[in-house]
């Protein structure tokens, strides 16, 4: 009987030691969190001095857009099911609470939040997968010092959001795997519901469902029943997710749509015959109404309208049409040249392993060179991941937990395998730098061990070390150093919307110097000098623009802009005209041949058009069209309504409000605008 006991003292104990998880201590943790907020509280302070700091661009700005409508309950079917919501929804979040002024910063503030947890979730799993708690703890520090996540964590863009939900989702299917008492469902259950999130996030997390089935069908092979019933009781809740979000996507497109449209032209612009592997390139520049839009979604929808004989663009705005169009572009690009497309994938899997992160947006060798010091100073780069992945790749299976393991190899491979699919950049690898980070800190944690092998088995690791590490550092020697010009651009737009005109001068002249074909490059140097005073440096710019883009609204209405500013009404009002025959919803040409057609004494067009730009939105708060609608007040004899517009306008820009009232108050007469004579006869609504 007593024996009976002690064998059954001995199993609790057991079955207590398997239950315990190898996590790190507290004081280990908390040094490795303490340590985190301190880099990134450093970074916050560095990064407050930059002009990009707090100022959307690109990508940015669109998902600015789409998280204030959120916060304001806006229409969201002008965007078109294009992107994912729950980002956005997590920055409207971040809007509300903030308020309009802070909201930005305080998101960005959050996403430093986010990182912090991600290292910490990194130890943490990485103490699991490997079981040891020092390894662990290295793999933490790994990405605790790592540049590129903490620089993506100060950019408004998605990657520290997905990257936390990606690395959460693995930590709960990790503990899952490491508790073998029974009480992993609740595990299982989470693992899945984030996994399912991260999707709403980014499709790319869709590779969750086929990595988890993978890992089902091991289980069984290798007859885990444990694990099986596991892998398949996660699924549930990661559909779930995606059907529930089925109904809250159709905010943006008006039916259930479990994923965004944006599938089809990413995958052909990542596998086109004219692809690079890197950035997803469009066959020709675009231009789009109102505040911003995505360049690659109106290219997308033009093309597609051109290509279905479609008289107007607006007749191709059905989303799932359009992307199922390019998808099958794409397809025939790659059965047209299969030997293109099968070099194109091989350069893909070397740009995955390239050290050089890839630009989508901005450059991240130029902001390491002239925005920030700590992260130039901060050592941990990619190349040095992938020299030590193999080997402690190699060190966990033979010692760590092996499904767990298992997991994260397959999970990372098929995340691989889908940004191959459609392109390489810094932006999506972000995801697999934690998983990159757990199994350096394995080979590091083990790399003491090396001199007490063999010769041979020495020289298998190095060699699991010296491989990847060549072919990640070929960059070195093949490839040309980067051209910066986007960036002055970009840094040059940042420097204007802050008010800093030297600086955006300089910016934009070294962004000219080095890409002189750059055609937003030059509208913006046309922009500066408007803002500038330089009026007539500004019509030069514009002139050449609109000759070069003669289809580009945004240069005739600047260009009518800057020539009104120069008193030059018959050459403005042309502009107008031109910028309104390419879009009749432009708002800029609309008011300024308002006000040129009331210095006329063309009250009834001048009407005609203030009420057309009033029915466009966020315009009757514009000085041009306080001023303009106070004059025509005054000609109709609302002498009342007149003042009340023009101390309107007077508060908003008491300087540009006098200009445009001289503007007004000078003589002028139909024919010098050539209606009655000249070439230039408009076509003017009827009344």
């Amino acid at each position: 009987m007593a024996d009976d006991n002690s064998i059954e003292l001995i199993r609790r104990k057991q079955a207590n030691m398997v239950a315990r998880l190898p996590f790190p201590s507290r004081r280990a943790i908390l040094f490795l969190a303490l340590a985190a907020v301190v880099v990134r509280l450093a970074y916050w302070y560095e990064h407050l001095a930059s002009a990009f700091f707090a100022v959307p661009l690109l990508d940015e700005r669109y998902y600015d857009m789409v998280a204030r409508a959120i916060a304001a309950g806006s229409d969201l079917t002008v965007f078109g099911g294009f992107r994912p919501l729950l980002y956005p929804a997590y920055l409207a979040m971040w809007y509300a609470i903030a308020g309009a002024v802070q909201a930005i910063p305080v998101a960005i503030f959050s996403q430093h939040i986010l990182g912090v947890l991600t290292v910490i979730l990194v130890a943490l799993t990485g103490s699991m997968v490997t079981r040891r708690p020092t390894a662990g703890i290295i793999a933490g520090v790994l990405y605790l010092l790592a540049s590129p996540p903490l620089f993506f964590e100060g950019e408004l863009l998605i990657e520290s959001f997905f990257t936390f939900l990606m690395t959460l989702s693995l930590f709960l299917l990790v503990i899952a795997c490491s508790r073998p008492d029974g009480r992993d469902t609740h595990w299982w259950v989470s693992s899945g519901l984030v996994a399912g999130l991260a999707v709403q996030a980014r499709p790319n997390a869709l590779v969750w469902l086929p990595a988890i089935v993978v890992f089902a069908a091991l289980a069984a092979f290798i007859h885990q029943r444990r694990l099986l019933r596991g892998a398949w009781v996660s699924c549930l809740p990661f559909l779930l997710v995606l059907i529930l979000f089925g109904f809250v996507n159709s905010s943006q497109t008006g039916r259930f749509q479990v994923f965004t449209d944006a599938g089809g032209i990413n995958f052909f612009v990542g596998n086109s015959r004219t692809a690079d592997g890197m950035t997803p390139v469009q066959g020709r520049s675009v231009t789009y109404r109102g505040e911003y839009d995505d360049s690659l979604r109106v290219f997308a929808i033009e093309e597609y309208a051109r290509a279905k004989g479609l008289e107007t663009v607006a007749a191709a705005k059905t989303p799932e049409q359009v992307s199922r169009y390019w998808t099958k572009r794409s397809l025939a690009e790659i059965t047209a040249d299969p030997d293109r497309w099968m070099k194109l994938m091989a350069r893909k899997c070397w740009l995955l392993l390239w050290n050089r992160e890839v630009a989508n947006n901005k450059t991240f060798s130029f902001v390491t060179s002239q925005e920030s010091v700590i992260l130039r100073l901060l050592p941990i780069r990619w190349w040095l991941l992938c020299s030590l992945v193999p080997l402690g790749l190699v060190l966990t299976a033979m010692k760590g937990n092996k499904p767990a393991l298992l997991f994260l190899a397959i999970l990372s491979l098929s995340y691989a395998a889908g940004i191959v699919v459609f392109f390489v950049n810094s932006r999506f690898r972000i995801p697999l730098w934690p998983a990159a980070c757990i199994l350096a800190g394995a080979a590091l944690a083990e790399i003491r061990r090396l001199g007490t092998l063999s010769r041979r088995d020495t020289g298998r690791c190095v060699a699991l070390i010296l491989i990847p590490l060549s072919i990640s550092l070929s960059n070195l020697f093949r490839v040309p150093r980067e051209n910066y010009a986007g960036d002055y651009f970009f840094r040059s737009k940042a420097h204007l919307q802050k008010g800093n005109l030297l600086d955006a001068k300089r910016d934009i002249a070294e962004s000219l110097r080095l890409d002189p074909a750059n055609p937003d490059a030059a509208f913006h140097d046309g922009t500066i000098r408007f803002v500038d005073g330089d009026y007539a440096g500004a019509c030069e710019i514009l002139r050449r623009y609109t000759d070069e883009y003669p289809e580009e609204s945004r240069g005739w209405s600047n260009l009518s802009v800057a020539c009104r500013e120069l008193d030059q009404p018959r050459e403005s009002y042309a502009a107008s005209l031109s910028a309104l025959g390419l879009d009749p919803r432009n708002v800029n040409a609309l008011l300024n041949a308002a006000l040129i057609e009331l210095r006329a004494g063309l009250t009834a067009p001048a009407r005609w058009r203030l009420e057309q730009a009033a029915s466009i939105g966020r315009t009757v708060g514009r000085v041009e069209y306080l001023v303009a609608a106070a004059s025509l007040a005054g000609k109709e004899g609302r002498t009342d309504t007149a003042t009340e517009y023009e101390e309107l306008a007077v508060g908003i820009d008491p300087s540009f409000a006098g200009r445009l009232s001289g503007f007004l108050a000078k003589p002028l007469t139909p024919s010098d605008i050539g209606i009655a004579t000249g070439p230039l006869t408009p076509r003017l609504p009827s009344f």
